[in-house]
């Protein structure tokens, strides 16, 4: 308290003193300010637990949220053996096992020229045009008699490069050829040259025919097929089969890739466990100890913890439930996953795992909702603006808020009301020093006047 008071009522016995009032004023903050406090305290731990809880079944919803649609169980992973050819399956794609037996393979149509002498050889003796012929289409290629090998070989790729590409080979010293391949595979690949005369004598742009353009034939599970490329993916919808080894076979099995929703379950544990234990600590209290759990008694709290249970451990119509496909509930409340155990029940009937784990909508379009989408639907109510579990988020938020204004307000109130009670106090104090001195005055004439006689 500022200043000083040196005593409050007769003498200088001190009944009053800034130390008093100093006193005094922290009794009262004993018995208004501290229950304030308390509360703050109390919520701010309130707060920190929820704000864990929340990032918590983020975590948890992460995985409930996989688990309950259809997109991890799409994945798929092909094996194949044999060096007939490579193949590959989109996710999504049906499970199947299928034989391919390369017959041939797809060819481009190459061509060679006759022989020119260097690559500023002229092809032409005056004015003429060049047609290449390919897949139903020409390209008329003008020359003239200052064109050479190169310019010509520069003008097929500018004017029919869509379809074809030419490059000169230096087969030895003063052997020039120019090559022409087209891009792609087929027998309707091959390609032809015509010309309106004046040309030099003997130049021949299609002397060799190095490769002669093919289509591929094949047999798939035993029936022929031909295509243009070797590649493949008309056969089967997601399917690409590529072609490499003529007289090679290859089987290919595509089946459904548990490992994304084995992975996803073993998070999704590590999600659950964390989650329930938190939950636990701060709904019950342990008497033997003297420890009691911040939410004990907050019912939206503990029956969060009681759905979220029920949902995940629910049996459906068939009697079948997580138990089935390696979980197990142990004492402590903690949820254990096998790994090994999951992909054997799985593989004995996928159908029936998806069926129990996600949605699945009929061909009459009913909607059947497994385990993990009802699980993810209950937290996504919850969680959502003005969900019960968000409400009580925001509730705690605006009870902190509202106590720390009280405390404020409250604090200012019993600082003014002393501040003015010193004030006061402080005038007394000035006025008995008056009456002290004045007394003190007196006395003395009083015994000088005794003394006088």
């Amino acid at each position: 308290m500022a200043g000083t008071l040196s005593s409050l009522g007769l003498g200088s016995s001190g009944a009053l003193s800034a130390d008093t009032i100093d006193k005094l004023k922290s009794n009262d903050e004993k018995l208004q300010i501290d229950p304030i406090k308390r509360k703050i305290d109390n919520t701010t731990q309130k707060t920190q637990a929820y704000s864990l809880i929340n990032s918590l079944m983020t975590t948890f919803m992460a995985s409930t949220d996989r688990l309950g649609g259809d997109l991890l169980y799409l994945d798929r992973k092909t094996s194949v053996s044999g060096d007939g050819a490579t193949i590959t399956a989109a996710n999504g794609v049906y499970p199947q096992s299928f034989t391919v037996d390369v017959t041939t393979l797809a060819t481009k149509n190459i061509q060679q020229s006759s022989q020119f002498t260097s690559l500023t050889d002229k092809i032409a003796t005056a004015d003429s045009t060049v047609t290449v012929s390919i897949g139903g289409k020409d390209f008329d290629i003008a020359v003239t008699a200052s064109t050479t090998l190169e310019d010509f070989k520069n003008s097929i790729n500018t004017i029919a490069g869509e379809k074809v590409t030419a490059s000169i080979l230096n087969v030895a010293d003063g052997d020039f050829r120019l090559v022409v391949s087209s891009d792609e595979t087929g027998s309707t690949q091959a390609i032809t040259f015509s010309d309106t005369g004046n040309l030099n004598v003997g130049l021949d742009f299609a002397q060799t025919e190095v490769q002669t353009a093919k289509d591929s034939s094949f047999k798939y599970n035993g029936i022929n097929f031909t295509r243009a490329s070797n590649t493949i993916t008309d056969i089967t919808l997601g399917v690409s089969i590529t072609l490499k080894k003529e007289g090679e076979s290859s089987t290919a099995t595509i089946a459904q890739d548990t490992e994304g929703i084995a992975s996803e379950l073993s998070a999704m544990t590590a999600a659950y466990n964390s989650l329930t234990k938190e939950l636990t600590s701060t709904t019950t209290s342990d008497l033997d100890a003297g420890s009691v759990g911040v939410f004990n008694g907050e019912s939206t709290i503990k029956s969060l913890a009681r759905e979220i249970n029920k949902l995940l451990l629910q049996t459906d119509n068939s009697g079948n439930s997580l138990m089935n496909y390696g979980f197990e509930l142990k004492q402590d409340g903690s949820l254990s996953f096998d790994k090994n155990v999951f992909n054997t029940e799985f593989d004995k009937d996928p159908e029936a795992l998806e069926k129990l784990f996600k949605y699945e909508t009929s061909s009459s379009g009913n909607v059947t909702e497994g385990i993990f989408k009802k699980l993810d639907d209950f937290l996504d109510n919850q969680t959502k603006e003005n969900g019960l579990f968000s409400s009580f988020g925001t509730n705690l938020t605006d009870q902190l808020s509202g106590l720390r204004e009280e405390q404020t307000r409250s604090q200012k109130l019993l600082d003014t009301r002393y501040e003015s009670m010193f004030l006061r106090f402080a005038a007394y104090d000035r006025i008995i020093g008056g009456l002290e001195q004045q007394f003190t005055s007196l006395s003395q004439q009083i015994q000088m006047a005794i003394n006088a006689k």
